[in-house]
């Protein structure tokens, strides 16, 4: 069970209860759970949103670094210029 929902229930057992008293306790209880999931969910809005730019990030520093660009060539010293660095 969920620690707020155990928590809620916690409280709810320590009082005296009637049945217009369960009905509005579970309204509490809904509108207790339904404003943790809120958190909850923009908790995890955030954490996705910080993860979208990072990727996005390392995407342009790869694009800066001509990372997963293709080149044709033509002749054996075209490759040989390339795998070792030496761009004309």
């Amino acid at each position: 069970m969920d620690q707020q929902v155990a928590d809620f229930l916690d409280k709810r057992t320590d009082k005296a209860t009637t049945t217009t008293a369960d009905s509005d306790d579970e309204d509490a209880l809904l509108e207790e759970l339904e404003r943790g999931q809120d958190d909850v969910l923009d908790g995890l809005r955030e954490k996705r949103l910080q993860q979208l730019h990072e990727e996005l990030s390392r995407e342009r520093d790869m694009k800066a670094q001509n990372q997963g660009v293709y080149f044709e060539t033509a002749t054996e010293k075209e490759i040989m210029d390339l795998t070792t660095g030496v761009h004309s």
